[in-house]
């Protein structure tokens, strides 16, 4: 069985509109559709990147959002997207560092955004425990 679980992705404020319409999407899928925005790039391939921990990667972007991800078949990094894998686990030593990319925005459904700060370091975590 396949199970959604909560994980965390930075933007920057001015790409919030697109992903506010269209959600969150790979490069491809931005391609595909002539979606021009900002992103931090693909070292461990094209996809959405969503970390495990709230704190994460905060340096990607001044939003924070998180989201529900449906990872599907997953295989650890240097795995790459092959037509049967959907999701690549990227461990880096760290679990508090450990994150996931997405192959498409199907896999992935914003709940909120939210701006780190020592509030939401204190409840979110709490938050996260009850809605997983």
């Amino acid at each position: 069985p396949t199970r959604v679980d909560i994980a965390y992705h930075y933007t920057r404020t001015e790409n919030l509109g697109t992903i506010r319409v269209n959600g969150l999407l790979s490069k491809a899928e931005r391609s595909a559709s002539n979606i021009n925005s900002k992103f931090n790039g693909s070292t461990y391939g094209d996809g959405i990147y969503c970390a495990r921990h709230p704190a994460a990667y905060k340096q990607y972007g001044d939003i924070g959002i998180m989201v529900a991800q449906l990872k599907g078949k997953v295989a650890d990094f240097p795995a790459k997207f092959d037509g049967t894998i959907h999701s690549i686990v990227v461990k880096r030593g760290d679990e508090n560092l450990e994150f996931t990319v997405l192959e498409k925005s199907c896999q992935c459904l914003p709940l909120f955004t939210f701006r780190w700060n020592n509030t939401v370091a204190a409840k979110i975590p709490a938050f996260q425990r009850e809605v997983q």
